[in-house]
């Protein structure tokens, strides 16, 4: 058998290679999912048939997240005025920028050249 590295570079630099990786990768998850049923009949002991079901359930979701992973939904509600509120943004940037104007004080002086040459 090869090794971890050896199939990881193997997996990078060959396509066909690739492709029954990816087929086997299901083809253990099936396999996964299909004992489930297989170790909660004769499994004699409820919470290591728990222990063991758990742990293939979360081993098929990672191989085969598109059928066996968590559904993840995101859903938006309502409605959002984006004009609006960037006219509000740019009215509070705008008092800002005056507020600071206003408030800086003028300092003006004379500049006097203090070399000694």
């Amino acid at each position: 058998m090869p090794s971890r590295p050896t199939v990881f570079k193997w997996l990078r630099e060959h396509e066909p290679f690739l492709y029954r990786y990816r087929v086997a990768r299901e083809e253990q998850a099936e396999s996964l999912v299909d004992e489930l049923i297989h170790i909660a009949d004769t499994e004699k002991d409820a919470h290591v048939a728990r222990n063991r079901i758990h742990a293939r359930m979360w081993h098929a979701a990672k191989l085969l997240p598109s059928k066996y992973g968590d559904v993840v939904k995101h859903e938006h509600s309502g409605t959002v005025n984006l004009v609006g509120r960037l006219a509000a943004a740019r009215d509070r940037v705008a008092s800002v920028q005056q507020q600071r104007a206003i408030a800086a004080p003028v300092i003006e002086a004379e500049v006097l050249d203090v070399r000694e040459e």
